[in-house]
């Protein structure tokens, strides 16, 4: 087994002129991100349409809004009889997903309270 070696050129120096000065406190003009904590999901014009996005993603909620479409289809058309009117369906839903966001706004208000006092200590 012979093992042969290539000799590899240095590479170039930079010029002079080219090569790289750091200043270290100098006129530090730089701007710095914030360091806040935001935890919270919602916003005061948010909360509407992202809860419901939530909501309907259990499949659950798609469900009984499902049957109270296809019951509200049965009441006003002649496709098929609907004994069970769609209100009661559609109402308790309504109910459950109303319940599910008042309490997803108590503990998203519960959050901002937590970073907003986060936030005001001193580092």
């Amino acid at each position: 087994l012979i093992i042969s070696s290539v000799l590899v050129p240095p590479l170039p120096m930079a010029p002079k002129e080219q090569s790289r000065v750091v200043h270290i406190a100098a006129n530090n003009s730089a701007t710095y991100c914030s360091n806040q904590i935001k935890t919270s999901k919602y916003t005061w014009y948010s909360f509407v349409p992202v809860n419901l996005f939530e909501q309907l993603h259990k499949m659950g909620n798609v469900y009984f809004l499902l049957i109270s479409v296809l019951m509200y289809i049965g009441e006003h058309t002649d496709f098929f009889i609907g004994t069970i009117k769609a209100f009661s369906t559609f109402g308790t839903l309504a109910m459950m997903m109303t319940v599910s966001a008042v309490v997803a706004l108590l503990d998203d208000n519960k959050r901002k309270a937590a970073d907003r006092e986060a936030n005001e200590q001193a580092a």
